[in-house]
């Protein structure tokens, strides 16, 4: 934590607009405006109802708003003061640049600056709202506004002072702060699915610790509930002072296949319970019948600041590529600063890399993919990442991470031997006079989802031996997956 403020303090970039900005002690204008989802938010009616309200006011193109962004800060008050938590404020993120649009917020518009703000946030987000950057007479970008239900003055903020915000939420009495209130939220890059090798049979919980009570934190206990039934006790000890987090890695909880760990804290009576769980769903790592995989890197603007690297059961680099200065120590350094050093090995630029890594049999592996400045690779013209085995059939891929992704896999080929047949039951052809995609396989019935480079599902439906109609599906590369109570099946295909 007290990292990533000390990099949004060097990002700070002001665009100047007005001479003066809306004084401290002022009512607030009102701001009106519906989400991405399409709610509706009228600030005067939610103060009406004694809620706070926190403004985000942003850009698109802002480097600093975005790396604002992947510290998560209001994320973290919105959950554990939002709707989802006390109850107590309602914190919007205001776009506030009328010629962006949805593209540009989620990183792939001609006015965005590479990072998708839509990632990983359970802010709403509200585009087009240039009017109240006027009404609000902000001078830079981010520039951040509490507001006081009691009687509806503002209180302006900024990149410098922005963690006093809670406490000066807590000192007027917007918040209430108990003396002991510790929470905790999933990484973003892991989200609530968690893989596991599956021949490694524990998992590793990792999530982020946030203190919420107004007293240091310095020691907590944990249950461990393995699909609903109590497994056992961790405890915690160290130094987190108000307001503040750090990431915290539990010891390792053993799991049989495909499991749910829910990780509880035991907090005092009293104190905020909504923030106290998480429940992390276990899944099976991929395997590959086969004795090498293929990576494939495909780069964006910002080749310099991607590093990848592939590691045995045993701890061992066994394959390795991009900017080795970068690794996994100077990673997420944020927009604005200094550009990495580029020793031999870095990738250019809008280029794409393989690599062919040979497995040894039964081992469980670690594919981690890193990023020096945070956000991952772009995908505004097919950027990202895939490992996929000698038959194509994708592992993994993606894109678009904040700082650091770890994909386990595991090798079940036999020591010597390939199966070349293994995938003979299931093919793919793309007809592209006809816009269509044309499944073979074994079986009658089966669901289908296509994601594109960014994992995110594309096309949902259940097979049923016809053509898959691609018409409503931009051009690019693509991995359809096949999957019925027995089988599962993954392939990668190009849209012309």
């Amino acid at each position: 934590m007290k990292r990533i403020i000390t990099i949004l303090l060097l990002n700070i970039i002001f665009v100047q607009f007005s001479p003066a900005q809306i004084a401290n002690g002022s009512l607030a204008p009102n701001v009106i405006g519906v989400d991405l989802y399409g709610n509706s938010y009228d600030i005067h009616s939610i103060l009406g109802t004694g809620k706070g309200v926190i403004l985000d006011l942003s850009t698109a193109w802002c480097g600093a708003c975005y790396t604002m962004h992947r510290s998560h800060f209001f994320d973290r008050i919105n959950q554990n003061y939002g709707p989802q938590g006390t109850n107590e404020l309602v914190v919007l993120f205001l776009e506030c640049d009328d010629s962006t649009d949805l593209a540009d917020l989620q990183g792939t518009g001609n006015l965005s600056n590479g990072g998708d703000f839509t990632a990983c946030t359970d802010v709403p987000i509200i585009d087009n709202m240039a009017s109240a950057r006027f009404s609000y007479q902000i001078s830079g970008f981010p520039t951040f506004f509490v507001i006081n239900p009691a009687d509806s003055t503002t209180h302006k903020f900024n990149m410098f002072n922005h963690n006093a915000m809670l406490s000066h939420m807590a000192g007027v009495g917007i918040i209430n702060q108990p003396q002991v209130d510790a929470g905790m939220d999933y990484l973003c890059d892991d989200d609530k699915t968690r893989y596991i090798c599956s021949g490694a049979n524990t998992f590793v919980p990792k999530f982020e610790l946030y203190n919420f009570g107004s007293t240091v934190l310095t020691s907590l206990s944990f249950d461990i509930l393995i699909n609903g039934v109590y497994h056992s006790s961790q405890t915690w000890s160290g130094n987190i002072a108000s307001f503040e987090g750090e990431e915290l890695v539990l010891a390792p909880i053993p799991v049989s296949g495909s499991s749910n760990v829910a990780v509880i804290i035991k907090q005092p009576a009293g104190s905020n319970q909504n923030n106290d769980s998480l429940l992390f769903n276990v899944q099976l790592s991929p395997a590959s019948t086969q004795n090498q995989v293929t990576v494939e890197i495909r780069t964006d603007h910002l080749a310099k600041d991607t590093y990848w690297h592939i590691v045995n059961d045993t701890g061992t680099i066994i394959a390795s590529g991009g900017n080795p200065w970068v690794g996994t120590n100077n990673i997420g350094i944020g927009f604005g600063a200094p550009a990495p050093q580029t020793p031999v090995g870095t990738y250019q630029n809008n280029q794409t890399y393989t690599q062919i890594v040979n497995l040894s049999p039964n081992s469980c592996y670690d594919f981690v993919i890193t990023d020096y400045y945070g956000g991952g690779i772009s995908d505004k013209l097919n950027g990202g990442y895939s490992v996929f085995d000698n038959l194509g059939n994708v592992l993994f891929s993606g894109a678009r991470f904040n700082v650091i992704v770890t994909h386990p896999f595991l090798s079940t080929v036999v020591s010597g031997i390939n199966n070349p047949s293994a995938d003979k039951n299931f093919q793919l052809y793309y007809n592209a006079d006809l816009d269509q995609l044309n499944l073979f396989m074994d079986v009658n019935q089966a669901d289908i989802t296509i994601f594109d480079l960014q994992g995110r599902p594309v096309y949902q439906k259940e097979w049923n031996q016809k053509p898959v109609d691609l018409s409503n599906l931009s051009s690019g590369l693509y991995i359809v997956n096949v999957s019925t109570n027995t089988k599962n099946w993954s392939k990668r295909f190009v849209k012309e």
